[in-house]
């Protein structure tokens, strides 16, 4: 009987050396033929069809089965920013279907020991293109290592494949600490995280302190915009001294307000996603991959993307229902209520794509654009891309709330929240798409318009000290009158210019919503029971007028207000 090596020769040279000359030629071809002879290469394949072979291990004088050059490798449909290494193994077959798992941002070959045996595979003819685009490989772990150290915008591997794992970890852990001491940015963001800063200088370099504990480097940028602080600029100083590669400081002369430095930090942004945090919250960078690999399988649909927060260690997670909003109203709507800019994650390529930088400049004068900058962003977005809530909790809220001349103080009504302002928020949020939308879904708009202009009215009552402050400046009936006429006006315009047919349909919105409004609960809080059956008293009395004929701008409040007092003493008595 002969022997195994027998049949191993027979079949060299019976079925390799005629196709020896084909195989040197793919080899010579092949992106390892200068880094490993031909004949170095210490596996050998015997055709058994087109695309498959019997594989025979020269070294050992062994048959390793068979390999089908592009089998079973479908395409994948998950994306990631992560890279990939496989390290130390020659065999193809074994890590094709990690390979294939997901459209990883580089697939890495770090051969050492195995080089002579993976560099055979190169001698058939396709193997090379049969495999993803992004490959790169490496003859030994020191080449691998200078790579990186040379090239800044190539991600460090987050999934090594072999069984020296614990090794290669160690390698790039030291690699990730050489690069952000090295001083030398990335050219390859993908996260932009801007940092909008006035006058916090202690609360913006706790927030910037804990991004900089990410162990991203090249995929990352933390983009920090100080609005021409003129106190606490301490902890400014400190953040401009670090060396971080990471990390762009960018301090302007003076306080532009907050539109301003909103869009300094875009402007300034160099990453695919811009995520905008509150210098006085903390982002939770152990959080990055999940929200990294989401972001990278929803770049081409999203225009904005929600993250979720926690109050604080003691608390429990605090996250958002899980949801998508369609283009069009609905995530308009949603981007409307990003008002709270932390976590709010917009999508800069899109951004550029539809030209919002340029189609912001001219909403100087936009009040709403002024006070929302993030929220006239994320409109234009949603009108044309998926608008989502995440529930991958990616922030928390800092343990003191910050306090500035942007935002107003604690305690103190801040400006854009009196009444009179309010009205134009709604008017001039409005504006931005009356143009975009039809004219059933203006009206779908101007509804959650009206209901959300009397919910953050009536939000000020639930406030410790202003309160009681706001109940004194205002009577909550003459609010809804007052902004009843406005809005009515308002809509008058929009028919004018030709935007609304039907002025009838608004009107009831307007109507619906103002009764509903005119017994505020959050108002009854701070008020005695005697105040609160008198406005109630009188809110019921008006619809009554209303539904007998009555049209809301002619109804005398003021009359029923003494009338229903009148009634409320003398019965009383």
């Amino acid at each position: 009987m002969r022997n195994h090596l027998d049949n191993f020769d027979e079949l060299y040279e019976q079925y390799v050396r005629p196709n020896e000359e084909l195989f040197r030629e793919n080899y010579l071809r092949s992106c390892l033929c200068d880094k490993i002879k031909y004949e170095h290469c210490m596996l050998d394949f015997v055709p058994i069809s087109n695309y498959e072979y019997l594989v025979m291990d020269k070294e050992v004088g062994q048959f390793r089965g068979t390999y089908t050059v592009g089998c079973s490798q479908s395409e994948p449909t998950e994306n990631t920013v992560s890279s990939i290494l496989i390290a130390d193994e020659w065999d193809i077959r074994k890590v094709i279907p990690i390979i294939f798992s997901k459209n990883w941002n580089y697939i890495y070959f770090v051969l050492n020991q195995s080089a002579a045996k993976f560099a055979s595979f190169f001698k058939l003819k396709d193997f090379l293109t049969n495999l993803p685009s992004a490959v790169k490989f490496f003859l030994d772990t020191e080449e691998m290592r200078q790579y990186f150290l040379t090239d800044h915008d190539a991600y460090l591997p987050r999934k090594i494949v072999g069984a020296q794992s614990e090794k290669y970890e160690a390698i790039f852990k030291e690699i990730h600490d050489i690069r952000i001491k090295s001083g030398v940015p990335s050219n390859n963001v993908f996260l932009s995280i801007c940092i909008p800063s006035y006058n916090r200088g202690k609360l913006a370099l706790q927030a910037v302190s804990a991004v900089l504990t990410s162990q991203y480097d090249a995929e990352i940028e933390i983009v920090v915009c100080d609005n021409g602080s003129t106190a606490d600029v301490e902890g400014y100083q400190e953040i401009e001294k670090n060396e971080d590669s990471r990390l762009r400081y960018y301090r302007f002369p003076k306080n532009g307000g907050f539109r301003y430095n909103i869009m300094n930090c875009l402007h300034k942004a160099t990453g695919k996603f811009a995520l905008f945090t509150s210098d006085e919250d903390i982002i939770i960078p152990e959080n990055f991959e999940i929200a990294l690999e989401w972001l990278s399988n929803h770049l081409s649909d999203t225009g904005a993307c929600i993250f979720s927060s926690i109050f604080n260690d003691t608390y429990k997670w605090s996250t958002l229902k899980k949801e998508t909003f369609e283009p069009g109203v609905d995530a308009v709507i949603r981007a409307y209520h990003t008002n709270y800019i932390t976590g709010t994650c917009l999508n800069l390529d899109r951004i550029k794509e539809l030209n919002l930088f340029q189609k912001e400049e001219t909403l100087l004068e936009n009040y709403y654009n002024i006070i929302y900058t993030h929220c006239t962003l994320s409109v234009f977005l949603g009108l044309r891309f998926k608008i989502v809530n995440s529930d991958i909790v990616l922030w928390r809220y800092g343990e003191k709330c910050a306090q500035s001349h942007d935002w107003g103080e604690t305690g103190k009504i801040v400006n854009f929240s009196l009444p009179e302002n309010r009205s134009l928020l709604m008017f001039d949020a409005i504006k931005l798409i009356k143009n975009e939308v039809s004219e059933q879904e203006l009206l779908e708009i101007v509804e959650n318009r009206l209901n959300t202009h009397y919910v953050m009215l009536s939000n000020l009552y639930t406030l410790p000290k202003v309160g009681s402050s706001f109940l004194k400046m205002y009577s909550w009936v003459d609010i809804c009158v007052l902004h009843y006429k406005k809005c009515l006006r308002f809509f008058k315009e929009l028919e004018a210019e030709g935007i609304i047919q039907d002025l009838s349909a608004f009107i009831a919105k307007l109507d619906k919503a103002t009764f509903y409004w005119l017994v505020c609960k959050r108002q009854q809080r701070l008020c005695t029971p005697e105040e609160n059956l008198l406005s109630s008293l009188q809110a019921q009395v008006a619809k009554y007028d209303y539904d007998k004929g009555t049209p809301f701008e002619e109804i005398d409040f003021e009359g029923i207000g003494k009338e229903v007092n009148s009634w409320v003493k003398e019965f009383s008595n």
